[in-house]
């Protein structure tokens, strides 16, 4: 599993390699797109100020009783953050900056104004505490501080002015409770007095010696008159003292919230955030094109790899050649001690090749399986004749053998193909094309050469080509490397009646030794 793995990442890196200019380009038009938008982007500012819910103020101004704040908890505080940020806070903000002299756009009605002001604000908890930020966004710093300030206090003034409210209620509850309490204890004092009076004239008719059995008074009866009395007494004083707290608390209105950082103007640009775009851009940009790179790398089916020819052809591979022919010379004309290293090594490939070729042959030949060599390509190439004319200097060391010139057109340049030798014949046959003479011709050389090599005509000329080639008894195909398709191929192959079992192998010319080796993990040795 893990050689899988590893085979996988080094795939990717080689696809990397050969598509780098796809992904270049998808990113720099990335970067391009993240820079125009950049550029026309109108910058936004952000000032932030801290608001800090101290439920600890009232604890130490105000005392235990109803009128006290109570602490914040988790649903309280999140309250707060929807009282902050409330059309009433809004509108006293905006009250605020008028006062200031400082509103950037008064054009609208008063809920419009609302509305915008509220558009740029965000108020936010700060974790689990008692912290609250209250951040404005703007299109300029000072703006953004402003705002940020004017709605923190326009919430400071609301609690006050909540809070002062609240206690202004109350104090008007207790000052109606204080008179029905003072008239239920001037009431309940009379009836305690007359009760006492009646008492007492009681107690001295019977000091007389008078009858005093009709008069029902006790002692008892008035004992709980007075407690009643004493009892409104009692409440009318603590309703008193009640509403001497809240006239204080009327008169110094204490909040618990604070504004504990006041917003300064910021320096930087809130949005757009320039390097969290840039790096996006180049994320995506090169995701995106590696992405394209992989879709473009499978769908290039041409024939670049060795793999390739085998598994869509299904005949060998015998091996690359670079470009035969540059600047109308040959590679094979390369003076090798006087060349840079990538000639060298162009050489030094193509000799091989054709080595393998040579190789491939020859073990056919001992066979007994092989005479006539056929070596075809698709379309006229100048190149067939290139190499046609160095196959047949190596056979030629092994026996005599007989280059037949069958191709024409562009291939019909090279006339002699600068061979000479006692083993070698070149005969042109490019202007004799007819079943009857190719047939008759190759018959005649059969018992007199070891090898017939026939550069035939291309594929595309079908009539042309199969005149030689159902003569041969082997062939040599050279595709275009990063050009052949493999189905192109294969349909001409089929076209022609081509049987792949007669096919000795596959050569790719004009491969890109240095991109075979960097994009491919292709190695040539020298």
């Amino acid at each position: 599993m893990n050689d899988q793995y590893e085979i996988d990442f080094r795939q990717l890196f080689l696809i990397v390699r050969r598509q780098l200019p796809v992904i270049i380009i998808s990113t720099l038009a990335a970067l391009l797109i993240a820079g125009a938008y950049l550029s026309v982007t109108k910058p936004l500012y952000t000032a932030n100020a801290l608001l800090f819910l101290d439920k600890r103020t009232n604890e130490k101004t105000r005392d235990s009783s109803s009128l006290a704040q109570g602490g914040f908890d988790n649903q309280a505080i999140e309250s707060e953050v929807g009282v902050l940020s409330s059309g009433r806070v809004a509108e006293n903000a905006i009250r605020i900056l008028k006062k200031n002299d400082y509103l950037p756009d008064e054009k609208g009605t008063e809920q419009q104004l609302i509305e915008r002001a509220q558009k740029g604000l965000k108020v936010a908890r700060k974790g689990e505490t008692y912290l609250l930020s209250v951040q404005y966004t703007a299109s300029s710093p000072d703006e953004a501080a402003d705002f940020a300030n004017a709605f923190a206090d326009a919430y400071v003034e609301d609690q006050i002015g909540a809070l002062s409210d609240t206690t202004t209620r109350t104090a008007d509850w207790l000052r109606d409770k204080i008179e029905e309490l003072r008239a239920d204890s001037i009431e309940a004092a009379a009836r305690a007095a007359e009760y006492r009076g009646k008492l007492n004239a009681r107690t001295q008719k019977e000091l007389n010696g008078d009858d005093a059995s009709s008069d029902d008074f006790s002692i008892v009866e008035l004992n709980t008159i007075e407690k009643e009395a004493e009892t409104y007494k009692n409440l009318h004083d603590s309703y008193v003292e009640k509403l001497r707290t809240a006239s204080t608390q009327e008169s110094f209105p204490i909040t618990e919230t604070r504004i504990i950082t006041r917003a300064l103007p910021p320096t930087n640009k809130s949005h757009p955030k320039t390097m969290l775009i840039l790096a996006a851009s180049i994320i995506l940009g090169g995701g995106l094109g590696l992405l394209l790179a992989m879709v473009r790398d499978g769908f290039d089916k041409t024939l670049r790899r060795a793999g390739q020819v085998k598994s869509t052809i299904n005949v060998p591979f015998l091996g690359f050649l670079p470009r035969l022919i540059s600047n109308g010379r040959s590679v094979f004309s390369t003076n090798k001690n006087d060349v840079s290293n990538k000639a060298k090594l162009e050489l030094h490939c193509a000799n091989e090749t054709v080595q393998v070729i040579r190789n491939a042959i020859d073990k056919k030949s001992n066979d007994n399986r092989i005479k006539i060599i056929g070596l075809a390509s698709i379309y006229p190439d100048i190149s067939q004749g290139i190499l046609a004319a160095k196959v047949t200097e190596l056979l030629s060391k092994s026996g005599k053998i007989a280059l037949i010139k069958a191709s024409s057109g562009q291939n019909g340049t090279h006339v002699s193909y600068g061979l000479s030798g006692d083993n070698i014949s070149i005969i042109d046959m490019s202007g004799e094309i007819t079943p009857t003479n190719v047939e008759q011709a190759i018959n005649n050389l059969k018992s007199e050469f070891k090898y017939i090599l026939i550069d035939l005509p291309p594929m595309v000329a079908k009539a042309d080509f199969y005149s030689f080639a159902h003569m041969t008894d082997g062939m040599v195909i050279l595709g275009k490397w990063g050009v052949t398709l493999p189905n192109t191929l294969n349909f001409y192959m089929n076209e022609n009646g081509v049987d792949k079992n007669d096919v000795i192998g596959v050569v790719l010319e004009g491969t890109n030794l240095t991109k075979m080796q960097r994009h491919f993990g292709h190695k040539f040795n020298l």
